[in-house]
């Protein structure tokens, strides 16, 4: 075996001709690229100003900082925030940041119409800039769509078309106002940077709207921020938020906070109070706050970005949203002004209404589809259809009264064929069957049973009336909103009795829908249900409560369509003679009064001559 050589010594001229050569390479590649390789996202940023308010400016935005010197190569970060707080202008140098650097960047928008606003008014002006103008100018593309930066991409898509989302492979996804992104396609943009070969970066930002959805689920899931400042009278650290908090609410949110004390506004003085002393907190000791992370072990990062946390931020605008009553008014308030989800008790169902309705029912089980009901009750059922999946029922026995009812079925059947067997050996009554996606197979199951079931569409949202239907062709409509308004009231007043062993996916298919308030462009306020995921269940609960009400209609037309028979003597006074009396009493009317001849001629006295000369009886 050899003997190993020893290492010769390292000549100092040749090293030192060595790292000049390096410095000279790598001199040469930032000459090349504008300088960007050897810049960090802050330093980058600050070379991009603002186009209208110059550069930019952490005196004013103080908590942006660290959105800007830290974490832009991490995984996963969410930004929870209101409105005009600039989290939209920090994500958006952050995916042109990328796109600088040779990457292929991704940007979502709900739709069109928010996407070339957007571009016009924040991303073109900054590419227009001093630092990036030279890296675009000879773009091979350049469109709203898709410009082309250096080396580097950035692509900008509307959510609402799927089949341009599936023909982006980016090493980094922004997505802005989350919650208005259509759910269905979450999942397919974030698919678009799990090749081995991509960064794998995400960025969520978007005021929220409900709890445990959205952007304030990203923010839950997250090491969740909050801004703390420090109360120069007391020394107490404190995060901000806009109502005074409560010791009993402090231990039902459990944060985990150093402390769980918080600053307030106080509506009277129109000022910030500390949480502990009451003193005034000045603009300098919001200015001098930091970031603290609830849970900081926790992989994505997330911040709760608000209007408070601007220094300089009149309140008086603020105090008066929030005395305001209208659901619409308190929703933008808490959404928009304060960064924070609101979910009125009538805006979505909740966990507790559904184990409540459990509990009403005794907590029993509903058993196999097959087991049946032999009973004389009444029996309705609402089926959710599909073309590419299994039929979602709900089955159900109505108390006497009809004041309740309680679930015989609740759950998934493969085939038309399964639900026929399930109309007769559950005795059911009258059957409600979701039109869409296949209407044929919907008519020929109300044919096949026909007087029992029928196929059901929703109303335009314009319309005045809550339901119609027609009875030869078996088809009925109604309105949604107020269609899933009734069936949610039913499991919160515990009207619909529930079973312990629900199926999967129940409690979320219940819970996918949320009420909203909206101003149209005319400022007429609309009501309606956004669809947050599946919701067969729903649809399916939904279809058994119209099942209920086309049973009673069908009824209520029946009986005015039988034929009546009324009395004459129930509304004329005489006396009914009978063929069974030998010798009937006969009268044939009086001869005066109002029924007489003077009663219907009256006492004119040409009548009389009149009768007289035609020898009136």
């Amino acid at each position: 075996m050899a003997k190993d050589r020893p290492i010769p010594p390292i000549d100092p001229r040749l090293l030192a001709q060595h790292l000049r050569r390096a410095a000279r390479q790598a001199n040469a590649r930032a000459a090349d690229t504008g300088g960007r390789a050897t810049l960090g996202f802050f330093d980058w940023a600050r070379r991009v100003p603002e186009p209208k308010t110059g550069p930019l400016d952490f005196r004013r935005f103080p908590f942006q900082r660290e959105l800007y010197t830290e974490g832009a190569e991490l995984p996963e970060v969410a930004v929870m925030k209101s409105t005009q707080v600039g989290a939209s202008a920090w994500m958006a140098r952050w995916a042109i940041y990328w796109a600088d650097r040779g990457k292929t960047v991704l940007y979502l928008f709900p739709g069109e119409e928010q996407l070339r606003p957007f571009y016009n008014s924040r991303i073109a002006p900054l590419l227009r800039g001093p630092h990036l103008a030279k890296r675009v100018a000879n773009a091979s593309v350049s469109n709203v769509n898709q410009r082309q930066i250096g080396n580097g991409w950035l692509n900008l898509r509307g959510a609402q078309a799927v089949a341009g989302l599936e023909s982006v492979d980016a090493d980094a996804i922004a997505i802005d106002e989350y919650d208005l992104i259509p759910p269905a396609a979450i999942p397919i943009v974030e698919r678009r940077i799990s090749a081995p070969t991509s960064m794998g970066l995400i960025r969520r930002i978007g005021w929220p709207s409900i709890d445990d959805h959205g952007i304030a689920r990203q923010y839950d899931l997250s090491d969740r921020r909050r801004w703390f400042v420090k109360c120069p009278a007391c020394g107490e650290q404190q995060f901000l938020r806009f109502f005074p908090r409560r010791a009993a609410e402090e231990d039902e949110e459990g944060d985990g906070l150093p402390n769980a004390t918080s600053a307030y506004v106080d509506r009277d003085g129109e000022l910030l109070r500390c949480g502990k002393c009451e003193k005034p907190l000045a603009p300098d000791a919001v200015r001098d706050g930091e970031w603290v992370a609830e849970f900081p072990t926790r992989d994505s990062r997330g911040y709760h970005v608000h209007r408070l946390l601007v220094p300089a931020i009149s309140l008086r605008a603020m105090i008066e949203a929030s005395r305001r009553t209208g659901a619409f008014e308190l929703e933008t308030f808490y959404n928009r002004d304060l960064g924070e989800p609101y979910s009125p008790k009538e805006g979505r169902l909740s966990k507790a209404a559904i184990a409540a309705a459990q509990s009403a029912g005794g907590n029993y089980l509903q058993g196999p589809w097959d087991a049946g009901y032999a009973g004389d009750g009444l029996v309705t059922m609402g089926v959710d259809s599909a073309s590419a999946r299994d039929l979602t029922v709900r089955i159900s026995l109505h108390a006497h009264d009809l004041s309740t009812k309680r679930a015989l079925f609740i759950g998934e059947v493969e085939s038309f064929d399964t639900l026929a067997e399930m109309m007769d050996i559950y005795s059911v009554r009258m059957a409600a069957i979701d039109h869409l996606p296949d209407g044929r197979l919907a008519r020929d199951f109300t044919q096949r049973f026909y007087g029992r079931a029928y196929y059901v569409r929703f109303l335009p949202p314009a319309a005045r009336e809550p339901f119609g239907f027609d009875p030869t062709e078996r088809s009925a409509a109604i309105n949604r909103t107020e269609a899933i308004d009734a069936t949610l009231a039913l499991i919160r007043a515990t009207r619909n009795r529930l079973p312990i062993d629900l199926p999967e996916g129940y409690v979320e298919h219940m819970r996918n829908v949320v009420r909203f308030h909206e101003l149209d462009d005319l400022g007429r306020r609309t009501v309606g249900y956004r669809s947050l995921g599946p919701n067969d269940y729903l649809m399916a609960e939904l279809y058994d409560y119209f099942a209920l009400q086309l049973a009673q209609v069908e009824v209520l037309a029946h009986e005015m369509a039988r034929p009546t028979y009324v009395r004459l003597e129930d509304h004329v006074e005489f006396e009914r003679s009978s063929l069974l009396d030998p010798d009937p009493p006969y009268s044939p009317g009086p001869d005066e009064g109002e029924y007489g001849a003077l009663g219907v001629f009256g006492d004119d006295e040409d009548v009389r001559d009149w009768i007289d000369m035609n020898e009136w009886p």
